[in-house]
């Protein structure tokens, strides 16, 4: 704990909303403290600083202007003490000690962390105490409090990868261009998914690499949920999206139906239902890679377009979820073994191109 008291030197505290200014005097003792603000992994983030003043009120100085000559120690005192906490009701306003030279020891813009007023009869004197708290950059950027990201992979069925990811942040406010906690946390995340000011959409995040091999596989279905708490100076980003190794997904069914015809020969049915799951971050991609899907992968397939065979088909497009719903009955050449009477074969699979 250092001692200005001596030496000229002066300590000022400017109110924002007014700008009035409130002289401590006599100038209490200074006790600092500093706070490494840093992840788990143990990243830099910044440095909180906590000044503890400790002071005395007294009754004859300063003097207070149209108090009565009898007025008590107490009411004065007490008059005193009143003045201070309209002082500091306000945050961020101007701290300023200066040494006797008018030489600034502390500027800055604090948050009033406390005020407390030790116990006392105020027949002379009432000790206090003031903590004013104040950041400081470690880097340049958007300076955050807290700062927590995670990513979670898991392995589909389908031949496809469900990626998770979660980034949230708790913003320290820029106090020079009045910017609030919860925007410089939500410009912090913004640079750690990608985001381009001079485009109108953010890039997908940088995939970190996991333990499932996924080269060749591209991010598509991305669906992006933002959190904002103002009070609590917090942004959030959850993210999710799929890692596939083609644009769509076919879904498909088959089942096969052997029976006799009147005359004793054997044919077969084929009753073939699917859907074709586009791939995208919008409706329109999602819908065009499903249509390309079908069209160009699934319709040569299963012989939607041909003109025999086939005893009836149909096809449904869902604009909204970006798929291709589709049937097709076929009736192949006749054939089969001379024990196939009224069999049926049942087959599923999914195919992923």
């Amino acid at each position: 704990m250092s001692n200005i008291f001596n030496g000229g030197v002066r300590m000022f505290y400017t109110r924002p909303s007014d700008q009035k200014t409130y002289c401590f005097q006599p100038v209490p003792l200074l006790a600092e403290s500093k706070e490494f603000l840093k992840t788990e992994a143990g990243q830099a983030l910044s440095i909180i600083h906590t000044l503890t003043f400790n002071g005395t009120l007294l009754p004859a100085m300063p003097a207070l202007s149209g108090v009565p000559d009898e007025a008590t120690c107490i009411s004065l005192l007490d008059r005193k003490r009143d003045q201070m906490c309209q002082a500091l009701s306000e945050d961020r306003g101007d701290l300023l000690v200066v040494d006797g030279s008018g030489y600034p020891i502390i500027a800055t813009k604090p948050i009033v962390r406390g005020l407390d007023f030790e116990e006392s009869k105020m027949v002379q004197t009432s000790p206090y105490t003031v903590t004013f708290e104040y950041e400081e950059v470690l880097s340049s950027g958007f300076p955050v409090r807290s700062y927590d990201e995670s990513w979670d992979f898991a392995q589909a069925t389908n031949d496809t990868v469900a990626v998770s990811h979660a980034i949230n942040a708790v913003g320290i406010e820029n106090v020079t261009l009045g910017i609030p906690p919860h925007v410089v946390a939500k410009n912090f995340i913004l640079t750690k998914i990608g985001y381009d000011p001079s485009q109108s959409f953010a890039l997908h995040s940088p995939i970190v690499d996991p333990l499932l091999d996924i080269t060749g596989f591209a991010a598509y279905n991305r669906i992006i949920t933002e959190n904002s708490n103002i009070t609590a100076g917090s942004y959030s980003i959850s993210e999710n999206w799929t890692l596939s190794s083609g644009n769509f997904l076919d879904d498909r069914g088959i089942d096969q139906s052997f029976a006799r015809d009147e005359e004793g020969n054997f044919f077969q049915t084929d009753t073939i239902n699917g859907t074709v799951q586009g791939y995208g971050d919008t409706t329109f991609e999602r819908q065009t890679n499903a249509e390309n899907g079908f069209n160009n992968f699934v319709a040569p397939q299963i012989g939607f377009n041909d003109s025999v065979g086939v005893e009836s088909k149909s096809k449904s497009t869902n604009r909204v979820a970006g798929s291709v719903t589709y049937s097709i009955v076929r009736v192949p050449d006749s054939g089969g073994q001379d024990d196939l009477i009224n069999k049926t074969l049942t087959r599923s699979f999914e195919r992923q191109e």
